[in-house]
């Protein structure tokens, strides 16, 4: 069964839980062919987005994730993308016109995806910093601050 279905089931409504799913690892590479993997950030939560070129809603969170990225990400938590699908060429395309400078994974076949149980995009995973799925959420964040006010939920002992 789909990992997003049995996250579903166990958190319920409310998206989280103190029950937690290790997030299952995987490999991919970024946009300069560097393959980085999940378990490279143990030891920081990861936020973990996968998004697509064509999806309004992921374009209109984009600038939200990329301000979080340069308040935050790498000092307490982690953000990571990825895109889902698309060829690099075209995400790479989307990377440089929109000046993103947050990390950019490449699910070009899906595999990661499908092992997420992504029923759509954007779909975001809170990942503990011991490998352990907390919370997700399904579309996109309003703002940097409704972000930060996800970390902070998910993540109370985190000082931001």
């Amino acid at each position: 069964m789909a990992l997003a279905l049995i996250l579903m089931s166990i958190m319920g409504c409310a998206r989280s839980s103190t029950e937690a799913v290790e997030a299952p690892d995987f490999s991919l590479p970024d946009l300069n062919g560097d393959v980085l993997s999940l378990r490279d950030f143990r030891g920081k939560p990861v936020i973990l987005v996968f998004w697509r070129v064509n999806c309004p809603s992921c374009e209109y969170q984009m600038p939200f994730l990329q301000a979080f990225y340069e308040k935050w990400s790498n000092d307490k938590v982690v953000l990571i993308t990825v895109n889902v699908g698309e060829p690099a060429g075209l995400v790479g395309e989307y990377v440089s016109t929109h000046g993103l400078t947050l990390p950019v994974l490449l699910d070009t076949r899906q595999g990661v995806a499908q092992n997420y149980g992504i029923i759509g995009v954007p779909f975001t995973f809170f990942i503990d910093d011991e490998g352990m799925l907390r919370a997700y959420r399904v579309g996109p964040f309003q703002d940097r601050e409704a972000i930060e006010k996800a970390v902070r939920t998910v993540f109370p002992g985190l000082e931001m």
